[in-house]
């Protein structure tokens, strides 16, 4: 679609992605004040840090299943959201459970059960037990949800061979994509609805260009925890993951369109994803400008900070808006 058919098509888009911006945050502050939230909860969400890691995941899965709901024809219920929100609040002490390798995989399995039978200890494990009852309560679909979280589980766990480096590169870069696909997935399944089969090639499509962009983003902080990921598979020159990951954008709005759901719903969707998809390749175009500057992308001798594409500042955001025009 054409640049300057998007800059009239885009108003409406931005507008509604912002109605939702604003929806998410009120559901985080409700969770923040929820009565029934554990003491070590309200301090660990109470830390400024802490709760920016959580909204920025619940900006991202929120924005997305409240898309998904409205190419489904209609609104998220008030429990579809409520587990979003609250498994997006769970998601960074998820993450932190496998990352600081303080559990042994069979109390990492525990960690994720609907009844925690593990001696709950550290006031993240608390914290984590109670916002995931909230989901458990709230989903309709118990089964699917656990069976999808399961493989979160696993693909977690098979993460950790992404710095062993005796594996070879297509294997870890399947590794990295399923982690992606399997979220994509456990999202998705705190929505009612059953997920139609085309609907399920989508969502692998879109996990697969959600880690992709995860990997972008963190490329030099992987690069030197010895990480090797879908952004960090070059030598000295980062122009093939930037068309590698126009690719896999491309393929994704493939999927979209084959989706068994009316056509101006899923052109919808897509306008809205791109305003994400956006800053993965603003972040690329970034890259390439630094490695235009050295002459290479060497993640040894290029500094972090040249790297760093902020997403929260005005100017990026207005960049982001043109490149979504541009590429959508």
């Amino acid at each position: 679609m054409g640049f300057w058919v998007n800059v009239w098509k885009y108003p409406s888009v931005v507008k509604q992605v912002l109605s939702d911006v604003k929806n998410i945050t009120s559901e985080l502050e409700l969770l923040k004040n929820d009565p029934h939230l554990p003491e070590a909860a309200k301090q660990i969400l109470n830390h400024k840090k802490a709760f920016h890691r959580v909204s920025q995941y619940a900006l991202v899965h929120g924005v997305l299943n409240l898309g998904i709901a409205r190419y489904l024809g209609r609104t998220l219920s008030a429990n579809e959201m409520k587990s979003t929100i609250y498994a997006c609040a769970s998601g960074p002490f998820f993450d932190d459970f496998f990352d600081q390798n303080q559990h042994t995989p069979e109390e990492l399995l525990q960690l994720i059960q609907q009844k925690i039978d593990l001696p709950l200890k550290s006031p993240s494990e608390i914290a984590y037990a109670y916002l995931l009852t909230q989901v458990y309560q709230n989903v309709s679909d118990v089964p699917r949800f656990y069976q999808y979280f399961n493989q979160v589980y696993q693909a977690q766990l098979n993460s950790k061979q992404l710095n062993n480096h005796q594996l070879d590169r297509a294997s870890k870069n399947a590794i990295s994509q399923q982690k992606g696909i399997v979220s994509a997935w456990v999202f998705r399944s705190l929505i009612a609805e059953d997920i139609h089969p085309q609907e399920l090639n989508m969502l692998q499509q879109l996990g697969v260009v959600g880690q992709f962009m995860d990997d972008i983003f963190d490329l030099h902080d992987d690069y030197h925890e010895g990480l090797q990921t879908l952004a960090n598979d070059y030598t000295t020159d980062f122009e093939p993951i930037y068309r590698r990951f126009q690719q896999e954008v491309q393929s994704l709005k493939h999927e979209i369109d084959l989706l068994p759901f009316p056509r101006k719903q899923t052109e919808c969707f897509w306008h809205e994803l791109m305003l994400m998809i956006s800053g993965g390749l603003l972040a690329c175009k970034t890259f390439l400008k630094v490695q235009q500057k050295y002459g290479h992308l060497d993640l040894n001798i290029i500094p972090r900070k040249e790297l760093i594409v902020d997403m929260e500042s005005k100017k990026n955001h207005v960049k982001m808006l043109l490149l979504a025009l541009k590429h959508a």
